[in-house]
């Protein structure tokens, strides 16, 4: 099935990438925060010359490759990749805008507030893209595409196991969605990978 028509951030299916990726972004952030909050022990921050680097600004750079791939590419399932990393850099940034930029405290109103805006903004954007486009797109989904995504999804869920001061069910967590993140990767990774190279290679002429 052709995919050429190129809609935002890849049609309904970027857009709904692009808010997975946000929502799991912001719920591992929140968590971090909130477990750091709770340290016994030096939480490890990276500070560079006493800059202290916040998950805003991995956002910032994560958001901005990703960006550049959805500006450059014209093959819709690329942009369904840029789009999964695009919401997840997104996330980061909402996240931290309020505590960094408006002067309010991590967990203000104010801060769940534009968390909330832009998640709505993506939810909005997902609906009127399926409203206009349609919801043909979905179908060209299969097994080994949804599966990498979650394995993806499921690497930066896994990462829980990096804060301090370790927990035993965060342990858990982390390894358990690392192993099964490897397994799906192991299984479907491979085929998802291999449809992306040839979406890219140009058509020969008959």
């Amino acid at each position: 099935m052709a995919l050429s028509r190129v809609v935002g951030l890849g049609g309904p299916v970027g857009f709904l990438l692009a808010l997975v990726g946000y929502a799991v972004s912001v719920t591992m952030a929140r968590t971090f925060v909130s477990l750091e909050s709770h340290c016994v022990q030096a939480c490890p921050v990276v500070r560079i010359e006493g800059f202290q680097f916040h998950h805003f600004y991995y956002g910032v750079i994560l958001s901005a490759i990703s960006l550049g791939v959805l500006l450059l590419s014209r093959r819709q399932r690329v942009r369904w990749d840029a789009s999964l990393f695009f919401g997840m850099g997104i996330g980061l940034m909402a996240d931290e805008t309020g505590f960094l930029f408006l002067g309010t405290t991590y967990d203000s109103t104010l801060s769940f507030f534009i968390v909330g805006l832009v998640a709505a903004v993506f939810v909005l954007a997902m609906l009127y893209t399926a409203s206009t486009a349609g919801l043909l797109e979905f179908k060209s989904l299969d097994r080994a595409d949804v599966l990498t995504f979650a394995s993806v999804v499921l690497v930066i869920v896994g990462m829980v196991i990096f804060d301090r001061p370790f927990r035993f069910v965060l342990e858990v967590v982390g390894v358990l969605a690392w192993s099964t993140a490897f397994v799906l990767f192991g299984l479907y990774g491979g085929t998802h990978l291999r449809k992306l190279r040839l979406a890219s290679e140009p058509k020969r002429a008959d």
